[in-house]
Order: C-alpha cells, then sequence, then structure tokens
C-alpha cells in the first residue's frame, strides 16, 4: 500500500506542503500592512527601507520555494526552514523597538507579533512536511533505480 502512495508521489505535487508556505507568505502580508499603517515618523528612517527590501526578497524567496517544494525538490524545504526562524527574529527588532519607542500600540505589536509567528509556524511546519515527503520520495526513486 505504502509503494502505491509513493507511486502517486511521482505524478501529484506537495499541495499541504506548498499551502502552507503560502499561508504564510499571506500572513506576512498581514504583518506587513499592519506595520506600516501606522503614520508615525519613527517608521520613515534607513531601517525601513532595509525592512521594505527585506519583505520583498522574502516574499520572493519564499514563493519561488513554494513552487519547488511543490516538485519535492527538498533543498528549499531547508531554505524555507531558515526563513521561517527568521520570521521569529524579526518580532525582536522592528515591531518591537516601534513599541519601545511608542511608534506602534501594544494592540497593533501583538497583531504583529502573531502574524510573524503564526508565518513562521506555517513556513516551518510546511518546510517539515516537504522534506518528509522528498525524502521519502528520493528513497523510493532510489530503490526501483532511478
Amino acid at each position: 500500500m505504502e509503494n502505491i502512495k509513493l507511486d502517486k508521489m511521482c505524478y501529484k505535487r506537495d499541495k499541504l506542503a506548498y499551502l502552507l508556505v503560502l499561508g504564510g507568505l499571506a500572513l506576512n502580508v498581514f504583518y506587513f500592512f499592519t506595520l506600516y499603517k501606522s503614520n508615525s515618523t519613527f517608521f520613515f528612517k534607513y531601517n525601513v527601507g532595509i525592512s521594505i527590501l527585506y519583505n520583498l526578497l522574502f516574499m520572493l524567496f519564499v514563493f519561488l520555494s513554494a513552487e519547488e517544494i511543490k516538485n519535492y525538490h527538498r533543498n528549499f524545504s531547508i531554505v524555507l526552514f531558515v526563513i521561517g526562524i527568521a520570521q521569529v527574529a524579526r518580532i525582536f527588532i522592528l515591531p518591537l523597538n516601534g513599541l519601545h519607542q511608542e511608534a506602534i500600540t501594544n494592540k497593533n505589536f501583538i497583531f504583529i507579533a502573531i502574524y510573524l509567528a503564526l508565518s513562521a509556524v506555517l513556513l516551518i511546519s510546511g518546510a517539515i512536511i516537504s522534506f518528509i515527503h522528498s525524502t521519502k520520495l528520493k528513497n523510493y526513486k532510489a530503490s526501483k533505480g532511478e
């Protein structure tokens, strides 16, 4: 029975991991809008430019990685795992600094922290699921001599 599932994996895409990663990407967009909807001049500094550039690169790498894990490319699950950990670290950089400077409210900070934490959970979950599936498929193909 397991061989039938693995045989099907050769022709089907890894939709679960893909959807989890896209969910993590969507939550990052919510974070971005929540953080920058504030009209505080605190966010009009060079670190905002760096943050915006990071967000653009984040979205690019996450989307490209999502496309690759959909096709069981195992190395991209590692990339997504690292990006997921970076999402947690981001809570303690710009949002926390904005909270300490009273540029954002406690309520907004809580939403931002939740968005980033959930984004990290979805990215890491997608990465782990992708890694497991792609490893199973790789081992199955190796046992068949492909």
